[in-house]
């Protein structure tokens, strides 16, 4: 059985909007206990997830984090950093080559 703390509470209700993966990795490295020594809640086998489940649900949290990660760091670019992107992007998929992409009919160089 699991049972939500009252530090976990407070967790969330600091967090109204809902947690970041930075913000949960944060808050777990400050619970005191030293790494792989955290107790584990036992669990019920009626609720246990299969492999491939756990597989997909790793996956699926390792995806949206990628893509969190991916956004802000877009986010914090340069107008020209950011037309190199989507250039390196078009490119990527196919859509010319390098001597091909140009923005504003001109070459952007690598940054």
């Amino acid at each position: 059985m699991y049972r939500i703390s009252d530090r976990g509470k407070t967790l969330l209700n600091d967090n109204p909007p809902g947690l970041t993966t930075k913000t949960l990795q944060a808050w777990l490295q400050n619970t005191g206990y030293a790494p792989g020594t955290r107790p584990m809640p036992a669990k019920d086998p009626e609720k246990a997830l299969t492999p491939e489940e756990q597989i997909e649900h790793s996956y699926s949290e390792i995806r949206d984090a990628l893509k969190h990660d991916v956004l802000e760091a877009v986010k914090k670019v340069s107008p020209k950093a950011f037309e190199r992107v989507v250039v390196d992007l078009l490119v990527a998929m196919g859509y010319g080559g390098d001597e091909d992409a140009r923005t504003g009919g001109r070459h952007i160089p690598a940054q």
